[in-house]
């Protein structure tokens, strides 16, 4: 996304996009049914209700921004998805484990105690 808000081309922006809007949906949904595998039965709900608290709340952020910015749609990019989207990766590189099931599924038995350990 910080290609997208650099750009000065719409067909680049409008491709950026296409992109984005393609690896959101299983993103999402990873981040949904991976919390619920690796939460605590008593936390799940209280993190389902968290998880798309802070997604609605982004949502509403976004025309708050907009409204700022002056619909500057560079700006808008940058700030609101660019800039968010550069710290969460590696964030989510380091804290993200694999599903302790995939792992056992691929006869990975060490790294899948290691992630059972890591989550209890």
């Amino acid at each position: 996304m910080l290609v997208a808000g650099l750009t000065s081309n719409l067909f680049i922006l409008i491709v950026m996009f296409a992109i984005v809007g393609l690896t959101m949906s299983p993103f999402s949904t990873y981040s949904l049914v991976h919390f619920n595998e690796a939460a605590d039965e008593k936390l799940r709900n209280t993190g389902n209700v968290a998880i798309n608290a802070i997604w609605t709340f982004g949502e509403m952020g976004v025309g708050i921004m907009a409204y700022l910015v002056n619909n500057h749609w560079r700006h808008i990019t940058l700030v609101g998805l660019g800039i968010p989207f550069a710290l969460l990766i590696p964030m989510m590189a380091r804290y993200v484990i694999e599903s302790p099931m995939f792992l056992v599924a691929n006869n990975r038995f060490e790294e899948a105690r290691i992630a059972l350990k890591r989550i209890a």
